[in-house]
C-alpha cells in the first residue's frame, strides 16, 4: 500500500493544546494527526448512499406487512 507523510504548522497555543488531547488519550503524536484527518475526512464526505452501512433493501421480511396493523399489534389484538 503507498502511504503520503503530510505537514503543517500549527500556533503554538493550538500544538499545546492538542498535546494536553494527546497525552489524555495516551496516544502518540503521529496517531493522533491520522486519527484526526481521517475524522475530518468523514466528517466533511457526507453521506455516502452506497455505504454498506445503509443498504437496508430486503432487510427484513415477514410474512404480512405489520405497517398497516401496527395499532393492533400495540393495543393487544381485536
Amino acid at each position: 500500500m503507498k502511504t503520503k507523510n503530510v505537514q503543517t504548522v500549527l500556533k503554538i497555543h493550538e500544538y499545546e493544546r492538542f498535546k494536553e488531547v494527546l497525552k489524555q488519550e495516551k496516544m502518540p503524536l503521529k496517531e493522533g494527526v491520522k486519527e484526526a484527518i481521517l475524522t475530518w475526512t468523514r466528517h466533511k464526505a457526507g453521506f455516502n448512499e452506497k455505504d454498506p452501512l445503509f443498504a437496508t433493501k430486503n432487510l427484513f421480511s415477514g410474512k404480512r406487512d405489520l405497517a398497516g396493523g401496527h395499532d393492533e399489534i400495540y393495543k393487544g389484538g381485536k
